[in-house]
């Protein structure tokens, strides 16, 4: 029972969060487009859920939410009821009614969380969509300096066709 709790919780929290983004930013940048190693994704579905997780947290602290409905009183009750069966057993009316609080905690954490993470991807796709008319905006003497030094041959690294190629593209 305890392995069933805990996968379902890592399910919802982490890798729920990064299917939803992906998903959500499919719209701007097709699966098929990148392409990345198994510890890539791992850290990106651990990354997606950790900082939104931390930010659905803050939400819900910020609102008030964890004093009202937060009970760690009950939250101790459910997990040992999970974890010993005798426990269980012996308290089943108190772990049923803990189990009512548990459902409604997880719950106000769970909606705030996929709000974050439909935000944050949303808010990434604008940024996808929108990158070459934010780039020529917000371009200035540091864009202009830089392409001047690569176009004269100044490196800290070996000059290389390639690289020059490559960089004349981040150049307007």
């Amino acid at each position: 029972m305890l392995a069933l709790a805990i996968t379902t919780a890592f399910a919802l929290y982490v890798l729920g969060p990064d299917a939803f983004s992906r998903f959500v930013l499919d719209f701007s940048v097709p699966r098929r487009a990148v392409t990345l190693t198994k510890s890539e994704e791992i850290y990106r579905a651990v990354a997606w859920g950790g900082i939104s997780l931390y930010l659905a947290y803050q939400w819900e602290r910020w609102s008030g939410t964890i004093d009202r409905v937060w009970r760690w009183d009950q939250l101790r009750i459910v997990f040992a009821g999970i974890y010993s069966e005798q426990f269980f057993r012996e308290n089943q009316d108190k772990w049923f009614q803990s189990l009512d609080a548990f459902w409604w905690m997880n719950w106000c954490l769970l909606w705030r969380l996929y709000c974050v993470v439909l935000l944050l991807s949303v808010t990434l796709c604008l940024l996808i969509h929108w990158y070459a008319a934010l780039r020529f905006r917000f371009r200035g003497d540091r864009w202009s300096a830089l392409c001047t030094q690569s176009s004269r041959g100044i490196h800290s690294a070996p000059h290389s066709a390639v690289a020059s190629v490559a960089f004349a593209d981040l150049c307007p």
